[in-house]
């Protein structure tokens, strides 16, 4: 797991699978061995955000606060900080419903782009009629 989160882009599918399968002694003692690293107490987050089980431990995590998720692959939400783990929850939604996204190249690109510009030439080929008809269609979409 530790590989994964270090090496691998965040997948909660793939966390919540592995989680159901590893037993809980397993993972308190991962976390034991090393209370104050950010993988570990990671690890005990997650755990606890996707299974919505509160992990019983033995030792006091410390460290300084981690972000979540790095705002340099993810985009990132506004941060709650979670005093258990030591964590900065900076993820984009709860556990009902918790988009990642990561920074892409392609998504650079999409962000970099002047939208208002495209949507004025895009405008400059239809009536006006016509295009605030399909604006309206697709927002009731």
């Amino acid at each position: 797991m530790e590989f994964s989160l270090k090496y691998d882009h965040l997948n909660f599918d793939f966390l919540k699978t592995v989680f159901q399968k590893i037993p809980v002694e397993e993972i308190v003692a991962f976390i034991g061995a090393s209370p104050s690293g950010k993988y570990a107490r990671r690890i005990g987050f997650l755990y606890e955000f996707l299974t919505g089980q509160e992990l019983e431990l033995n030792k006091t995590i410390t460290g300084n606060y981690t972000d979540l998720l790095e705002e340099g692959k993810y985009i990132t939400g506004n941060i709650v900080k979670n005093a258990r783990w030591r964590i900065n929850n900076n993820l984009l939604g709860s556990a009902t419903f918790c988009p990642i996204v990561r920074k892409t190249r392609t998504l650079y690109e999409l962000l970099n782009k002047n939208i208002t510009e495209e949507i004025e030439q895009l405008k400059l080929g239809f009536l006006p009629d016509i295009f605030r008809w399909a604006t309206n269609y697709l927002y009731s979409k």
